[in-house]
């Protein structure tokens, strides 16, 4: 009897020493890939209308890299769609185009477990800014007051891991600023920088390397 309780304990002792060794071996995933859909809330006025560029929607395909499960980066380009209409006359159609590069803090599961992941994310990135008119169906670029400019955006999600892929919720607030090659003079005051300022709140889904 006693040598059958040191070998019990033996094998215990094992399978303990192999569990704690696979724990101490799991990694997340290097990296993963997604897309989103989304809707656009504008937050702010537009310097250059002296109104919100109005609400819209669009899509993101977004790259993330893992550092650990604590800590990741994330490079993300989103088209956006905004439409405003003016008495039922004018309808100002706005595309723009966001380049973002992000810092991730997250609680992300090991490489092919499941689980919820939340996360938070601070960045910046670079916009660019189309607007369009439409006057009674007939629509024209507004080239003068195209702009390239700079946005700072914060974020939270939460997502769930499935073994190689995920899927999630997310919300995010973006100032942004696009500056034009024509100067606006409103209300005593004058600018170059058309405001795109918004909130952004949407579904994803992605492949998990």
């Amino acid at each position: 009897m006693k040598k059958i309780l040191i070998l019990f304990f033996i094998l215990c002792s094992f399978s303990a020493f192999a569990q704690e060794q696979s724990q101490s071996v799991k990694k997340v995933s290097p990296w993963s890939l997604g897309i989103s859909g989304f809707g656009y809330f504008p937050t702010a006025t537009n310097y250059i209308i002296n109104d919100t560029i109005g609400y819209g929607g669009g899509v993101g395909l977004k790259f993330k890299g893992n550092v650990n499960r604590f800590l990741g980066f994330a490079t993300e380009f989103n088209y956006t769609y905004a439409s405003k209409d003016f008495y039922n006359v004018l309808s100002l159609n706005s595309h723009i185009i966001d380049i973002r590069e992000s810092l991730v803090i997250q609680y992300e599961t090991y490489k092919g477990e499941n689980g919820f992941v939340p996360w938070l994310s601070i960045g910046v990135g670079a916009t660019i800014y189309q607007p369009e008119y439409d006057v009674l169906g007939i629509s024209s670029a507004l080239d003068d007051f195209s702009g390239v400019g700079f946005n700072v955006n914060i974020g939270a999600g939460l997502k769930y891991n499935f073994r190689n892929f995920y899927t999630g919720i997310f919300v995010d607030w973006t100032y942004s600023l696009a500056y034009t090659n024509t100067q606006i003079y409103l209300l005593n005051r004058s600018t170059n920088a058309g405001n795109l300022d918004g909130v952004r709140a949407g579904i994803e889904l992605g492949f998990r390397y």
